[in-house]
């Protein structure tokens, strides 16, 4: 989230109209995801497969539950759990809701769906 914070400030002008402001937001996004990609390559040789002390008791189980559906109603009657579907839903809903208003934002630098 803070590349994407700090990125668009750096490639992004108020003045650029056009093309200018379709390369732009090209580079930026091109220079985002390798940003992004460049932080996480080093958790896969860093990080091991399983850590040394379990996390939680049960992730020191070697057993899976196996009926699915009783899983699921156990979870649905886990208040934590539920609070945390909530407040992802509601990250989910903005990001969402986001990602559709930008359309109309970026029309007048003339881009749109056509490209």
């Amino acid at each position: 989230a803070s590349v994407g914070a700090i990125v668009p400030q750096i490639f992004i002008t108020t003045d650029s109209t056009g093309k200018q402001a379709e390369d732009e937001i090209i580079d930026m996004l091109f220079w985002t995801s390798v940003v992004s990609t460049a932080l996480t390559l080093p958790s896969f040789v860093l990080f091991k497969n399983k850590p040394p002390t379990p996390p939680s008791a049960s992730a020191d189980k070697d057993e899976v539950e196996e009926n699915t559906w009783k899983a699921i109603k156990k979870l649905c009657k886990n208040g934590n759990y539920l609070l945390l579907l909530f407040a992802s839903s509601i990250t989910t809903a903005n990001q969402t809701s986001l990602i559709g208003d930008i359309q109309p934002l970026v029309e007048p630098f003339g881009i749109g769906e056509e490209k």
